[in-house]
């Protein structure tokens, strides 16, 4: 596979998920890269940071510390890079693909150019991150969504794209927290899926590590208060035929 570096898009209320998430993010890369706001830092003792722009959930500022991020991740010289944000992980390296990777979703044509629109976790070769970041521009601007702007750049100049949740390798929710939709989180990672995005509870994610039999990347230390975790969240098929 290669050397791989990890670029997590973070902020500063998201400090306990990101302590949470790091062991994950080390696992399965050679180096992590954290990318906050400069009024919002996230940090984090012995990684890697740099800060950009005001913090915002989309808009101007948003799209240029997302490039920021991907040129910086190129200092760090690497044969593909991640890109997720603090409710993101893979749990395990990325399939060696020539195309970019990531959750897909296709939505009508009209209101934005693409069709579609990527959630993370991204996954780019070094050849297609290094023409993307000397190309990519701000416009179309998107409404200042990343998932719509990243889209629709890589439709303007393209860049193939392989979709994960196609695939069965992917899921990703902008968050899970109902009971069906944790069951089908549950079921997909038991299915195989490991590029994930939505996870920001930490029982939740006690139960996709259990159930991906990779428990010990759940570290007490990782914990908001170093206590065990109750086991609330479990892969039950008899409620999801109910």
């Amino acid at each position: 596979m290669g050397k791989i570096i990890t670029t997590v898009f973070t902020f500063g209320g998201g400090r306990n998920i990101t302590r949470r998430h790091l062991p994950i993010w080390k696992e399965y890369s050679d180096d992590v890269l954290l990318v906050f706001p400069e009024d919002d830092p996230c940090v984090i003792e012995d990684t890697m940071m740099i800060s950009h722009e005001i913090s915002n959930k989309f808009g101007r500022p948003c799209l240029k510390r997302q490039l920021f991020g991907m040129k910086a991740a190129l200092k760090y010289s690497a044969d593909y890079y991640v890109f997720t944000e603090y409710d993101g992980f893979m749990l395990k390296h990325p399939k060696a693909r020539p195309e970019i990777q990531a959750n897909v979703f296709h939505d009508l044509p009209g209101r934005f150019q693409a069709g579609y629109f990527t959630h993370f976790p991204w996954i780019f070769p070094a050849v297609l991150l290094q023409e993307f970041c000397s190309r990519a521009s701000f416009e179309p601007f998107e409404e200042g969504f990343v998932d719509r702007w990243l889209a629709a750049q890589l439709k303007t100049l393209g860049m193939p794209v392989f979709n994960l949740q196609e695939s069965g390798e992917g899921h990703s929710r902008n968050s899970i927290e109902s009971p069906e939709e944790i069951d089908q989180l549950l079921t997909k990672v038991k299915n195989g899926a490991y590029a994930l995005h939505g996870i920001k509870d930490d029982q939740l994610l006690q139960s996709v590590l259990e159930v991906s039999h990779q428990s010990h990347l759940m570290t007490t230390a990782a914990t908001e208060d170093g206590k065990k975790i109750p086991r609330r969240y479990q892969f039950s098929p008899q409620r999801r035929r109910s």
